[in-house]
């Protein structure tokens, strides 16, 4: 069950949604869930945000479509 909260809690973060991450936190907490786990996931996350925004402000900026399909 922890495994999917962690998922919630990237999401909410992804999404800049405090009042929702909080919550799914403090359960993780409740859960047992290790702290440093926790960190390394906020940390990902975060690494992926700045490399997406990376990529959107450099040298792909204007590049990406949308209605590209990849089947």
């Amino acid at each position: 069950l922890a495994e999917s909260w962690v998922f919630d809690l990237t999401a909410a973060l992804a999404a800049r949604d405090g009042a929702k991450a909080l919550p799914v936190l403090r359960s993780l907490f409740t859960q047992g869930e290790p702290p440093l786990r926790l960190l390394a996931m906020i940390a990902r996350e975060l690494r992926l945000l700045l490399i997406a925004r990376e990529c959107l402000d450099g040298p792909l900026a204007g590049k990406f479509n949308s209605a590209q399909r990849f089947d």
